[in-house]
């Protein structure tokens, strides 16, 4: 088992630009936890979408935004990370990133607006303005990934991955995952620019 120094070098590494010790932990954690949370979970292909997606979060969280290291068992951290991710979103039905009916949605990015100073109509004009522009300003990989979830229906990293033969699970559910956030955050801070405009 890793070391907490032992990661947090391999987190520097990455910040640096050298991502192989990190991804290489990633694919021994991965490895490992695999048939536990099948056991727990019932299935493989949802076993390996929620713990990739939680090590998509530890990358955003410890890599991009550069909290400090828990001073955890990481193995239990993951495992745990995992298992709380998939509860969290079968009890959450209305819960919306991209649905599965391949349309993409726009997020509820609007903070307590007032509403009484525009139309809802402009409103939601303005939110589809935006999201286009951020849609346009994604990076490749991310158009292509929005692409084929668009064009084919699919959203599953398991089924995506059969469409980008040099990723696997694990990356393919990390890079949807940070293509999501670059988009609700990039379509929010658009969406803020047009509505500032208007106003003024």
């Amino acid at each position: 088992m890793a070391s907490i120094t032992e990661i947090q070098d391999w987190v520097n590494l990455a910040k640096e630009g050298n991502t192989r010790p990190l991804d290489r932990y990633f694919k021994t954690i991965y490895n490992k936890l695999e048939p536990k949370l099948i056991n727990k979970l019932g299935s493989k292909s949802v076993a390996e979408e929620y713990l990739a997606l939680t090590m998509a979060k530890f990358w955003e969280k410890f890599v991009h935004e550069n909290h400090p290291l828990p001073h955890v068992n990481f193995d239990a951290y993951f495992a745990i990370m995992a298992k709380n991710a998939y509860i969290d979103d079968t009890r959450k039905k209305d819960f919306k990133l991209l649905d599965l009916e391949g349309n993409l949605k726009k997020e509820e990015y609007e903070e307590e607006l007032e509403e009484d100073h525009l139309e809802q109509e402009h409103l939601d004009s303005l939110k589809e303005k935006a999201m286009l522009i951020a849609t346009d300003e994604l990076t490749d990989i991310c158009k292509d990934i929005f692409n084929v979830i668009l064009k084919l229906g699919i959203s599953k990293p398991s089924q995506l991955q059969h469409h980008f033969d040099n990723l696997d699970v694990r990356q393919i559910t990390a890079r949807k995952y940070d293509c999501m956030q670059q988009l609700k955050r990039r379509a929010t801070e658009i969406f803020n620019q047009l509505l500032d405009k208007h106003q003024n």
